[in-house]
């Protein structure tokens, strides 16, 4: 549906173009305001650059931060630590879809 949105609107010249840029917003793209009329995706600078976390302790996943958007994307969002971050601490996320 987004590649043949994107080719229609011609946002995209053809439809190489249009896969390439729908894989960049659904792999690197942040959910404001979801679940209302108003969701929005969008590309975040350098958030994206976040190395991800994965690991389990007792089946539940291990993480230092979250992704907090309050209102649109024109608002801004927060990346919120769950503990105090060292000097020289590498800060990991993990990658939802669409990472909200």
């Amino acid at each position: 549906a987004h590649v043949e949105a994107l080719l229609s609107s011609r946002a995209a010249v053809n439809e190489s173009e249009a896969r390439w840029a729908s894989a960049i917003v659904e792999t690197r793209a942040f959910t404001f305001q979801p679940d209302t009329d108003q969701e929005q995706l969008a590309l975040v600078p350098f958030l994206d650059m976040l190395n991800t976390f994965s690991l389990l302790r007792d089946g539940e996943a291990l993480w230092q931060c979250s992704f907090e958007a309050e209102g649109p994307a024109s608002e801004g969002a927060s990346l919120v630590v769950d503990r105090p971050i060292r000097q020289n601490q590498e800060v990991l996320h993990v990658y939802n879809t669409n990472s909200s």
